[in-house]
């Protein structure tokens, strides 16, 4: 987080008060937009030498603690090695507490093995690197699909618990349930 810190005195310095509209693009930018906009931001954590995580964002704007973020990648990274990516349209970021709030479509993939979810929005806490998510979850994990309200996980996606009206679906391929047909058979 000290990085966004750094951003966050820049923009202080230079006088930056306000968060820009998403409606605000370069070279038109309306009355209220801050000074200084961040375009093409890359915050880096590292743990020792390597990245424990990536945060990308097309653009960022500040707000003491809070910046707003547009266009957000953020990549997870255990022992120097991603693990899983998120995207999400926007987010906000709390330097103090290093949570970062993705506002949706968010959709998160583990790296490990073909796992994937989706929600409205995802918490995401980098000291813990524990993920909530909230609103129409759906998560995939091979040939099975949980939907429920909330999410709860790491961020490797390893250990996921599905709350609130959980449906569950498994589907096979047809190869696989063809010899149910057959009297006497169970696989």
């Amino acid at each position: 987080m000290r990085h966004l810190l750094a951003l966050a005195w820049i923009a202080a310095a230079v006088g930056c008060k306000a968060m820009p509209k998403a409606s605000d693009t370069p070279g038109h930018l309306s009355a209220s937009a801050p000074p200084i906009a961040f375009e093409g931001v890359r915050l880096t954590a590292y743990n020792g030498s390597t990245p424990s995580w990536i945060l990308k964002a097309t653009r960022v704007g500040y707000g003491n603690p809070a910046a707003h973020l547009d266009g957000v990648r953020l990549e997870s990274f255990r022992h120097g090695r991603p693990i899983s990516v998120a995207r999400a349209p926007a987010a906000d970021l709390d330097a103090r507490s290093g949570t970062l709030v993705m506002r949706g479509p968010v959709h998160v993939k583990a790296l490990h093995e073909n796992t994937d979810f989706a929600a409205d929005s995802v918490t995401w806490k980098a000291s813990s690197q524990h993920l909530s998510a909230a609103g129409h979850v759906v998560f995939d994990r091979g040939i099975s699909r949980l939907a429920g309200q909330r999410l709860e996980a790491d961020s490797q996606l390893k250990r996921v618990a599905i709350l609130g009206s959980v449906r569950a679906t498994v589907s096979l391929p047809e190869a696989d349930i063809g010899h149910l047909d057959e009297p006497g058979r169970v696989p």
